[in-house]
């Protein structure tokens, strides 16, 4: 039995098949997909995430190190820019005013 799973296996599952997979799903998906009134702030958040991860990734990339001196400042630049856009001091103070 385990032989004939193998076989049927390699016989089907090829890149061509997954990626047919993957598209009907996408296509699947397409269709379902809505985002709520305000889609353009959830994409905003989601674009920001990706900005960021993009920045650990990409110093991450060349020798698995992020380097302190050229690096990492670029990294923290990018959390201040997203601190910057989404928080305020007015904002945390009420909510600090709202658990105290």
């Amino acid at each position: 039995m385990k032989t004939l799973i193998k076989w049927f296996a390699k016989r089907y599952v090829r890149k061509d098949a997954i990626k047919k997979y993957i598209h009907d799903a996408n296509a699947k998906l397409s269709e379902k997909a809505q985002l709520p009134d305000g889609k353009e702030k959830v994409v905003g958040y989601g674009e920001d995430a990706a900005r960021l991860t993009g920045v650990y990734l990409t110093a991450l990339a060349d020798d698995g190190r992020i380097d302190p001196a050229t690096e990492l400042p670029k990294i923290n630049a990018e959390c201040d820019a997203i601190v910057d856009k989404y928080l305020t001091d007015e904002w945390l103070e009420g909510l600090v005013d709202r658990f105290f």
